[in-house]
């Protein structure tokens, strides 16, 4: 096993077991952020703040074969540990990604006779990891654009304020900082004019001005006729100058697993899921 990696494999039972896929929960913190991911966008989203919601469960006819599907969203725990669990159908053979609470992870189903195999594997920061690269414009703007299925804060929702061209995007948050600076000193209408001719040389370099703190970026490529998610990047970026971007980062390759792998990590790390019973905490949100 990868020491970068965590990967456990959790034993689905027949009954969550379909002949292309399989329905399991994702858990993750009530009222914050969500992203699960395919190679073709948004399977689930939802981001309280932003009020956007997206679930392709919904809409799936195959979840009627699964027990619970007429209470796809669960609510556990107390009044200041609320848990919500997602139920998701995956398909076979094909990696989902999961980004929320500060977490990111792989999930990949493989059929196992009238059972199946799930392999959810975690993405760690580690130090040994890291890549520290000074990027120019076009480079940083390259790196961004390869996230073709999305750009994410590590709590789960899409990240916004940070738009292209890059220069144009700092120079126009510095002279914000200004205009707000000089609203509370009751400023003449001379600075006004001064920070509106500013330019990105203007933007002073040593000021620890920080682009992002943290961004996760997806990106699919088509493999062998199949597209695929590949490559998954997790990026702190700092400006150093117009043509000089500090960036910090970890690349994690997307894995394909196949049912002797699985095995393998079965005998190692493995959970079963429970037949179906009663749910003893419940709402029906969908």
């Amino acid at each position: 096993m990868d020491k970068n990696i965590n990967e456990f494999v959790q034993r689905i039972q027949s009954c969550y077991v379909c002949e292309n896929g399989i329905q399991i929960m994702v858990p993750h913190r009530v009222d914050n952020p969500i992203s699960i991911l395919n190679s073709d966008g948004f399977v689930y989203y939802s981001s309280p703040n932003s009020g956007s919601y997206i679930n392709k469960y919904l809409s799936d006819p195959r979840r009627k074969q699964f027990p619970y599907s007429d209470i796809p969203t669960h609510i556990e725990g107390g009044i200041f540990n609320k848990i919500e669990r997602i139920n998701q159908i995956l398909d076979f053979n094909r990696a989902y990604i999961v980004i929320c609470d500060t977490c990111v992870f792989e999930q990949f189903a493989i059929k196992d006779g009238d059972e199946a195999l799930l392999v959810v594997k975690s993405f760690l920061l580690r130090d040994n990891d890291k890549k520290t690269m000074v990027l120019n414009s076009k480079e940083f703007e390259d790196l961004w654009k390869s996230a073709n299925l999305g750009v994410f804060n590590p709590i789960g929702s899409k990240l916004v304020g940070i738009t292209l061209p890059i220069n144009d995007c700092v120079l126009n948050w510095y002279k914000q900082q200004l205009i707000n600076e000089t609203d509370r000193n009751d400023g003449s209408s001379y600075f006004y004019k001064a920070i509106s001719r500013m330019t990105i040389d203007d933007v002073p370099r040593d000021e620890n001005i920080r682009v992002c703190n943290g961004a996760v970026l997806v990106s699919s490529n088509n493999n062998s006729g199949k597209n695929e998610i590949d490559n998954i990047k997790y990026i702190g970026v700092g400006f150093m100058g117009p043509e000089s971007y500090e960036t910090n980062i970890y690349e994690w390759p997307v894995s394909l697993y196949d049912l002797d792998y699985a095995k393998y990590l079965e005998q190692h790390s493995c959970e079963i899921t429970p037949e179906p019973k009663g749910l003893t905490r419940r709402r029906k949100i969908k």
